[in-house]
């Protein structure tokens, strides 16, 4: 807590994160041109029953991608996985994971899904294609 003259100014509160619950996807764009050389980089977040990143959280993931794209690469950038980033399964890796997704040069819709084996981690994103 930070005081001036006898009033709190601001204070910080910091917790613990519980265990992973949920998956929340964050692309950098949702509107990207209908080009093969188009590409839109999606985060993937492993988060808690309050929709908190779980920064210790490693857990497995498997990515759909529908539509108008393909997937190019998953990964977490966790020195600790081996396998191919072209794979649709990943681990996150502090709690992360990027997925890098290309236009198939049509309009339309891309469709982004994430699942874990855990409660309610199933969930998807859109892309317009346009």
């Amino acid at each position: 807590i930070g005081v001036l003259d006898g009033v709190d100014q601001e204070s910080q509160t910091i917790s613990t994160t519980g265990t992973v619950t949920g998956l929340k996807l964050i692309p950098e764009r949702t509107v990207i041109n209908a080009d093969r050389n188009e590409l839109v980089y999606v985060r993937i977040l492993g988060t808690d029953s309050d929709n908190n990143l779980v920064p210790d959280a490693d857990t497995q993931i498997t990515i759909k991608i529908s539509g108008e794209g393909e997937l190019i690469a998953a990964g977490s950038g966790s020195p600790l996985i081996e396998g191919s980033l072209q794979d649709n399964v990943c681990n996150l890796f502090r709690g992360e994971a990027l997925v890098i997704i290309r236009s198939s040069g049509k309009a339309g819709s891309i469709t982004v899904e994430a699942s874990a084996p855990v409660p309610e981690a199933n969930t998807q994103t859109y892309i317009s294609v346009q």
